[in-house]
């Protein structure tokens, strides 16, 4: 059975995604984002027009997902 990847309702960078995981598991870690806009690391995860949506926004998931 394939894997569902549904997507929130915000856009969201990768390096506030890793910071607010970080954040969630008590990591002392320094992120850093790409100094300039990355084909990919901006746009590459927005979602295709045919994937579920969550409503959840990416910081509610984290507050409520498990380590």
């Amino acid at each position: 059975m394939p894997r569902a990847d549904p997507a929130g309702p915000d856009e969201t960078d990768a390096a506030t995604m890793a910071r607010a995981v970080a954040a969630r598991d008590g990591g002392r870690v320094r992120v850093v984002g790409p100094p300039v806009p990355v084909a990919g690391l901006r746009t590459g995860l927005l979602p295709g027009p045919d994937v579920p949506r969550d409503g959840r926004r990416f910081a509610d998931w984290v507050r409520t997902s498990g380590r």
